[in-house]
């Protein structure tokens, strides 16, 4: 059972702050003919990314897979898009966005669905333990847990009721990489906000 991601990136991505506020007020001011000036709860910016993150899962007994994860990230040419901001706070993680990380962990997984793709009924549920170390060649020190379950019900003819469980935890002395905060929002997660928009430490999800 692989499961796994491989990318590279040259986009603009936004940096609500820290907390569950995500109030953060950001002057954008952009120089030219006319000055104009915006203000936002969110840092506009630009930045190239490879990532890596690969998990190798053996099969124990049915619906039982255990195996080893991989994560590699790599952030550089990082550029604010305004001609100049001002933050009107102090909770912008900006001098962890550029650099990389190495993370290998511990992968164990409950899979009872019918359809991984498409499923009507069963359980799924993942737990995972990564420790990124400078020895392996990153910049930053720390460790990720998380515990993602989900259920489904085929309550009447094709028609399935699905719920879920998300607890995911950061833990280090020091100070991690932006995206080595657990994040809020996008398309896994709290769909209609914007991936990222909630970043901290810990998060607690049910949907």
């Amino acid at each position: 059972f692989i499961i796994g991601t491989i990318g590279y990136k040259n986009w603009f991505d936004r940096h609500y702050g820290l907390g569950n506020d995500a109030s953060n007020q950001i002057v954008e001011y952009r120089f030219g003919e006319n000055r104009t000036i915006d203000t936002l709860n969110y840092l506009n910016y630009g930045l190239n990314i490879f990532i890596t993150q690969v998990s190798y899962n053996k099969k124990i007994r049915k619906g039982l897979f255990v195996g080893a994860a991989l994560d590699y990230y790599s952030g550089n040419k990082f550029s604010i898009s305004a001609d100049s901001t001002e933050i009107q706070t102090n909770e912008i993680v900006e001098n962890n966005i550029v650099g990389q990380y190495f993370g290998l962990g511990l992968n164990v997984i409950y899979d009872t669905r019918d359809n991984i793709n498409n499923p009507f009924k069963g359980a799924f549920i993942q737990l995972s333990n990564v420790n990124y170390q400078k020895w392996l060649g990153g910049d930053f020190k720390y460790s990720t847990f998380s515990l993602d379950a989900r259920k489904y019900f085929n309550v009447v003819k094709d028609q399935t009721f699905a719920v879920r469980m998300l607890l995911a935890s950061t833990i280090s002395n020091e100070a991690i990489p932006y995206t080595g905060y657990q994040r809020l929002g996008g398309k896994n997660l709290l769909r209609g906000y914007f991936d990222g928009t909630y970043l901290d430490r810990n998060v607690v999800a049910f949907g």
